[in-house]
């Protein structure tokens, strides 16, 4: 599907949930084949090193991530806060200086 039929198709509300469904925890630790991946290329590895590898489990080596208190507290501050605070950012990491008075 191209990306001008998608937008005519999706409303505005349909994709503020796919990105709230995207940006939750469920998403980030169920459906991350990377994860997985790592997960047992790390198992394998351990494997190499000790005498009974049957023992070792890919899941020990799950990161599992969870929502920080920082990304809630971002997540709870208005559009204005956090596109002033997403600004800042960007302009020490660019070195951009912004003119007085705006």
């Amino acid at each position: 599907m191209s990306l001008q039929r998608t937008k005519m198709e999706t409303s505005s509300s349909d994709f503020h949930l796919w990105n709230v469904f995207l940006g939750s925890e469920e998403w980030a630790n169920r459906f991350n084949p990377i994860l997985d991946a790592t997960a047992e290329l790390q198992a394998e590895i351990r494997r190499s090193w000790v005498k009974n590898p049957r023992g070792i489990k890919g899941d020990k080596f799950r990161v599992s991530y969870r929502m920080t208190a920082r990304r809630k507290s971002q997540e709870a501050m208005s559009i204005e806060a956090r596109t002033a605070m997403s600004k800042a950012a960007w302009f020490v990491a660019t070195g951009y200086r912004p003119k007085k008075g705006k």
